[in-house]
């Protein structure tokens, strides 16, 4: 009894292990543009949430920009900006990527303010020119320009 019990339970891991493993190596069936989008939407929310490792998920390790020589400086700027207090609004607006083999490049039309306790600084409209790259785990930023006009929300902005 010990013994089919044991087996069963192997049985059932085995099952588990290769359903997860069919799982992790599935195709994305979504289209390139599809998955980029996607990526900047989760961006967003990363952002609204404060949230690094959200924004940095979609950040090539061979980021530069710039401004930035690297992701870790990158990372570190985005910190920076997250611990500053109240909350943020973040609506971005994606023009359509133009894809060319395994690079693209997105402007995308940012909307950007600190909500601090009623007083709302907000950045005048800008556009960030993001340039991907897609990597064995997908689509990935390899450089972006014009995110810095994001600072005007921080310095108290326009209103």
């Amino acid at each position: 009894m010990a013994g089919k019990l044991k087996v069963a339970i192997l049985i059932v891991a085995a099952i588990a292990v290769g359903v997860l493993v069919v799982w992790k190596l599935r195709p994305d069936r979504r289209s390139d543009s599809q998955q980029i989008l996607d990526a900047l939407t989760d961006i967003q929310r990363g952002v609204e949430e404060k949230s690094v490792s959200r924004c940095m998920r979609y950040v090539s390790e061979s980021y530069k920009d710039s401004t930035v020589e690297n992701k870790r400086e990158l990372v570190r700027l985005a910190q920076g900006g997250f611990y500053e207090k109240g909350a943020f609004q973040c609506q971005l607006q994606a023009g359509r990527p133009d894809i060319r083999g395994r690079r693209a490049t997105v402007d995308v039309a940012v909307d950007f303010s600190v909500d601090r306790g009623g007083a709302v600084s907000r950045a005048k409209p800008f556009t960030v020119r993001t340039e991907w790259e897609k990597e064995r785990k997908g689509w990935k930023i390899v450089r972006a320009e014009g995110y810095m006009d994001a600072q005007m929300a921080f310095e108290g902005g326009v209103d």
